[in-house]
C-alpha cells in the first residue's frame, strides 16, 4: 500500500530537491526511518544520521511491543496491583499517551494497540484466562489509560487490573522522531527532514532557497490522487489509513475498525 503521505523533498521539480543533499534509511519499530539532511558538510551529515539511528534504535528496545525485554513487553505481563520501574523514554511516552487520552474522551488510547493484527480480542466483560503473555493471542484485554496508573517521582508503572495491555505505536514513532530531531540539532544540523514510515514527517528548520516544506496527503487506495497539499513550518505532520486487511485506526469503546 502506498504511504498516505509523502514530502515535496521527493519531488525533483522543488527548488530544494537539487540542493545538497544527503539520504539515509534505517528499518526500525516496524517501518523504514528516513533522513534528508541538506547542507554541503557530507562528513558531519554521515555522523549525524548514524547517531540518530543509533538512538531510534535503542529507543525500540525500550518501547517496542514487540521486544520481550522492552518497558512496554514488561508491563504488558504485570497482575492486578503490579508495578516496575520504567526508563524516562517510557515515561515520557506514558505521560504524553494520558494527556492526549484525556483530551480527546478517550478516543486516543494506547491500550486499544494490541488489539490490531489480531493479537487479541476485545472484550469489555472481565476475562476469564490464566495469563496475559505476549504470545497468546486468544486473550481478551481490558482498555482504557485509566486502568493505567503512571508515577512520574517513582518512575514507575502498574496496572489496576490484570489483562490491560499498552501498545504506544505511532506515539512511539514520533516521540523517536522528536529525540533524532533533538540529537541532530545537537550535531549542527539545520535543514533536514525527518520520516518514520513516511505517515510522519518532522521537519528541521527550512528548505533551502524555501519558506516552508511542501506536504501532499496521497490517497492509500490510489497514489495518483492527491487528498491535501498543503506547507509546514515549525511542525510536524501525521497520517493514518484503514485497509481492509490490517486496520490501523479502532474504536476504543468497541473494538471494530473503523470503515
Amino acid at each position: 500500500m502506498p504511504h498516505p503521505l509523502e514530502t515535496a523533498t521527493d519531488l525533483t521539480e522543488t527548488p530544494w530537491a537539487r540542493a545538497a543533499c544527503r539520504r539515509f534509511e534505517h528499518p526500525a519499530m516496524a517501518t523504514m526511518f528516513e533522513l534528508y539532511v541538506f547542507g554541503p558538510n557530507a562528513r558531519q551529515a554521515d555522523h549525524a544520521a548514524v547517531a540518530a539511528f543509533e538512538l531510534i534504535d535503542h529507543l525500540e528496545e525500550e518501547l517496542s511491543y514487540f521486544v520481550r525485554s522492552s518497558d512496554v513487553a514488561r508491563i504488558n505481563r504485570l497482575g492486578a496491583g503490579q508495578s516496575l520501574r520504567v526508563g524516562l523514554a517510557t515515561m515520557d511516552c506514558l505521560e504524553l499517551a494520558r494527556r492526549v487520552y484525556d483530551w480527546t474522551a478517550g478516543a486516543f488510547d494506547p491500550t486499544v494497540g494490541a488489539l490490531l493484527s489480531g493479537r487479541h480480542h476485545w472484550n469489555q466483560e472481565p476475562p476469564h484466562a490464566p495469563d496475559n503473555e505476549l504470545d497468546n493471542a486468544d486473550l481478551p484485554v481490558h482498555v482504557g489509560m485509566d486502568l493505567i496508573e503512571i508515577s512520574r517521582e517513582r518512575m514507575a508503572v502498574g496496572v489496576l487490573t490484570d489483562h490491560v495491555s499498552i501498545d504506544l505505536g505511532g506515539i512511539g514513532k514520533g516521540y523517536a522522531l522528536d529525540q533524532a530531531a533533538a540529537l541532530l540539532r545537537d550535531w549542527g544540523v539545520k535543514s533536514a527532514m525527518l520520516s518514520a514510515g513516511r505517515s510522519t514527517m518532522l521537519p528541521i528548520g527550512l528548505p533551502p532557497g524555501g519558506a516552508a516544506w511542501r506536504m501532499r496527503v496521497i490517497d492509500p487506495r490510489d497514489e495518483r490522487t492527491e487528498l491535501a497539499v498543503f506547507d509546514v513550518t515549525n511542525q510536524a505532520v501525521s497520517v493514518s489509513a484503514a485497509s481492509a486487511g490490517e486496520p490501523h485506526i479502532l474504536d476504543p469503546a468497541t473494538g471494530d475498525a473503523a470503515p
